[in-house]
């Protein structure tokens, strides 16, 4: 398993975790964390595909601002080293 690989588990496991404490506390938006975690975790971890396909079929409407969302997202990635190879 190479480092960026481990690194974008750690980066997408404490995204996760954020995301459940933010469904549980008021103050957090946690769903928020957790489409992000995914979507990092989408390349790696079959479930996490399978979720963002999902997401993709229940909201429709939703898909342009996810696909800018998974863009800006790569992009930050790339900054931080930890993005695909393929």
């Amino acid at each position: 398993m190479s480092s960026k690989k481990i690194r974008r588990f750690i980066v997408g496991g404490f995204l996760l975790v954020l995301g459940i404490i933010g469904g549980l506390l008021p103050i957090l938006q946690g769903w928020i964390f957790t489409i992000l975690a995914l979507l990092i975790l989408k390349n790696d971890i079959i479930c996490a595909r399978r979720c963002i396909i999902w997401i993709h079929r229940k909201f429709p409407n939703a898909r342009p601002s996810f696909k800018v969302a998974e863009g800006k997202l790569d992009s930050w990635l790339e900054k931080l080293g930890l993005k695909d190879e393929y």
